[in-house]
């Protein structure tokens, strides 16, 4: 989610029939999986890895880890997909990985049985944020008209559940769906119909707030504040009971601009390095990894642990190269449950 707009690069011959799709699925040919080198280790050294063999349709849903155990600190194996993401993209309940395609002004999704389909063809300008959600709608924040919109592929209908936001950059997805938002100015909720809506956190004058993320067990709301967009704080709030909230906290500092952010079930927190593709983990007791250098130099503007469902695997982290392609990157601990995990 960067601050500034970035230039869309020139669409694909795909694009031209997405801008004349229906709804219904598209049985084109889909992006094509690549293999990619292994990151560096923690400590800095380069491995080569061994590269997937998993067939599209395979799905590990691991939903137990020893959190005891010290995690694996890489090499990890990494594949690259060629699928060309805008700000932000998640996953659907029916089993895509999903984004919006600002040329064609669609939501569009990719899924590993070499299926791209529309599915809403119309849809707001920039999203910098997009979530699946529990009963098949899409979840979509338009950063230029402030508001944080539904959209149904079954029926094809879309509409605004909040307006008159602050530039809305980041968002999460907890129980219930209700959604949790951060804008350039502040952080909150809105519950998916609308109905209640709450302001957690104020960021100071030179903050901007970001990528959103909650905490195993929804005891926690992250988001990754960037300064002067030179540094990124990522500051939390614990939740004290319902619709409760403590005061914002710095858990972790980084020097560089770091939109995307994650957690696993274990509490570990991840994020990447949005013009260079390092890789961190955040561990909660304050130590900080270097898990992978994704590279080369691009937009890593998202980042998503797969849903565990449809061939998306809760255990791996895809990542997003703006505009250029998707990197799943095996941790090994499963992340917080999706709303359509199984």
């Amino acid at each position: 989610m960067h601050p500034q707009g970035a230039s869309v690069r020139s669409a694909h011959w795909l694009i031209v029939a997405l801008a004349l799709s229906a709804c219904a699925p598209d049985p084109q040919e889909s992006p094509q999986k690549r293999n990619t080198a292994s990151p560096s280790t923690s400590s800095g050294s380069s491995t080569s890895s061994s590269t997937s063999t998993s067939t599209a349709a395979t799905t590990t849903p691991q939903t137990t880890y020893d959190c005891t155990v010290a995690p694996d600190p890489g090499p990890f194996q990494i594949d690259s997909y060629d699928i060309h993401t805008q700000e932000d993209f998640d996953f659907s309940q029916s089993g895509f990985l999903i984004y919006q395609e600002t040329s064609a002004n669609a939501i569009v999704g990719v899924d590993k049985s070499n299926t791209l389909s529309v599915l809403s063809p119309g849809a707001a300008g920039d999203p910098r944020g997009i979530h699946g959600l529990s009963d098949g709608r899409i979840a979509i924040m338009s950063i230029w008209d402030g508001t944080i919109n539904v959209a149904d592929p079954a029926s094809g209908g879309i509409f605004a559940i909040t307006t008159g936001l602050d530039w809305p950059n980041g968002i999460d997805i907890g129980a219930n769906d209700r959604l949790y938002f951060s804008t350039y100015g502040e952080l909150g909720w809105t519950d998916i119909d609308g109905g209640n809506f709450q302001v957690v956190h104020t960021f100071g004058g030179n903050e901007n707030g970001n990528g959103v993320a909650l905490a195993p067990g929804e005891t926690k709301l992250t988001v990754a504040v960037n300064q002067n967009y030179q540094d990124t704080v990522f500051v939390s709030l614990e939740l004290l009971g319902p619709d409760d909230w403590g005061n914002a906290t710095i858990d972790h500092s980084i020097n560089g601009f770091f939109s995307a952010i994650e957690y696993d079930i274990c509490g570990n927190l991840y994020t990447v390095d949005y013009y260079s593709g390092a890789l961190y983990r955040l561990k909660p007791d304050g130590v900080i990894e270097l898990l992978a250098d994704l590279g080369p130099t691009g937009s890593y503007s998202a980042m998503r642990f797969g849903p565990g469902h449809s061939g998306w695997e809760r255990d791996r982290l895809y990542v997003s190269r703006r505009s250029d392609e998707v990197y799943e990157v095996y941790i090994g601990i499963p992340g917080v449950p999706h709303p359509t995990t199984p």
